[in-house]
């Protein structure tokens, strides 16, 4: 069976869900793909991971874990802000993002971020997980918003102009290997 049919069928499932609009993987090119999803899909409306201090429930247990935090007594705060955090190793990882320090290191390569999540959506790279596929030329991406700039470039849509002499570019990076070889650096605008 080949995998535009399976793709097909399976949005034609999906798609008669009338509980969520959720979307769902593209990579679907085996039976056992699909069922998984297929599987993955009809937890989400289950709704078996109940919290124990109110009435909410939640399809994931990462959901559910998540909510439970918002249970938690929350003792220390920032005093830049006056965010609070349930534990106290938290606090000076905050008041340094506002110090401007870069705390997260990978440890691939020598780049620093302030907040564990940039690290973490920056160590895709090093692994090669390619979550995001471009659907048209099935190139994988680690982060979404290098899926959307791709695709930008098979609609053929240009949304950096050059202010000297107009021309356009997908991505703001060929703009400014333009400006730097075209017009000698100059300022550039969106």
């Amino acid at each position: 069976m080949t995998t535009q049919l399976m793709k097909l069928i399976f949005q034609n499932i999906i798609s008669a869900c009338v509980t969520s609009a959720r979307k769902h993987s593209k990579r679907l090119n085996s039976w056992k793909n699909i069922i998984r999803e297929l599987v993955k899909h009809s937890r989400r409306h289950d709704n078996q991971f109940k919290c124990t201090e109110c009435v909410k429930s939640f399809a994931t247990k990462l959901g559910l874990t998540r909510h439970l935090n918002l249970h938690e007594k929350k003792e220390f705060s920032c005093d830049i802000c006056g965010k609070s955090f349930s534990r106290a190793d938290y606090l000076p990882i905050h008041k340094a993002a506002h110090a401007g320090k870069m705390v997260f290191s990978c440890k691939s390569c020598p780049k620093k971020f302030r907040y564990k999540n940039q690290l973490n959506v920056h160590q895709k790279i090093h692994s090669g997980v390619k979550d995001y596929v471009c659907e048209i030329c099935s190139k994988g991406f680690s982060r979404n918003d290098k899926l959307k700039d791709h695709l930008l470039r098979h609609y053929n849509i240009k949304r950096f102009q050059c202010n000297v002499c107009s021309k356009s570019f997908a991505e703001k990076r060929d703009l400014n290997t333009h400006m730097k070889t075209h017009h000698n650096n100059r300022n550039t605008k969106k």
